[in-house]
């Protein structure tokens, strides 16, 4: 059963996510927006949660290489509107953008300042006794292993920077910069990508594996 509502945020992106992670508590998944609506399909409560992004610091081009590397990771993006700009035909000036998003075009970055990200929200933990459980006791479960520490990461400045092979294996990570993660501050950089090494435990094989991320996109 769809579920339709109706609400204008604006440019408050922060409480915009704020509700749409209130209606993912509730069971309600996103998978439409309009101008002033938002549609959504009934999910098991918290199955998904949900970033506000503005990205009218971006060029058309940036902007939508930045989308598609999110979606690469698998992650669902809508875009939004936030209304606040002047038009005149199918231009468009937003004196409060970046300078290579003050001017839209349609087709382009028209009505799509904002990007609402879906990710996966919270899942079921295996604990190997019950006292564990009861008490979320992470560090003494067999299955949950803590990758807090030293991580080698790379950053890039543009989407221009980016390199396919990043992500192989293979790849030479010995110039990479060393992190802590998790990391205290934002790094500053367009994009980052983190490496670290660990040792899969006996108790894991023929078991599927999730890695849970406390980092901001």
């Amino acid at each position: 059963m769809i579920k339709k509502c109706y609400r204008f945020f604006g440019n408050r992106a922060a409480r915009q996510q704020k509700w749409l992670n209130a209606m993912s508590h509730e069971g309600y998944r996103l998978i439409g927006t309009g101008k002033i609506s938002y549609e959504f399909e009934r999910c098991r409560p918290n199955e998904y949660r949900y970033c506000v992004e503005s990205v009218t610091h971006l060029s058309y081009q940036d902007e939508k290489a930045y989308r598609n590397s999110l979606e690469e990771k698998g992650y669902k993006v809508f875009y939004k509107n936030i209304n606040l700009n002047y038009s005149i035909g199918k231009v468009r000036w937003r004196p409060f953008a970046g300078k290579y998003g003050r001017i839209a075009t349609s087709p382009g970055n028209f009505d799509k300042e904002l990007l609402i990200v879906e990710m996966p929200g919270s899942r079921l933990r295996s604990y190997d006794s019950r006292e564990l459980a009861l008490r979320e006791d992470d560090a003494h479960s067999l299955y949950i292993q803590q990758l807090d520490g030293e991580w080698k990461v790379k950053t890039y400045a543009s989407p221009v920077e980016l390199d396919s092979t990043v992500a192989m294996p293979s790849v030479d990570v010995s110039q990479w910069a060393v992190t802590r993660v998790p990391e205290q501050r934002s790094n500053g950089a367009w994009a980052a990508v983190y490496r670290t090494d660990f040792k899969l435990p006996f108790k894991w094989i023929d078991r599927e594996v999730f890695v849970l991320s406390l980092i901001h996109i």
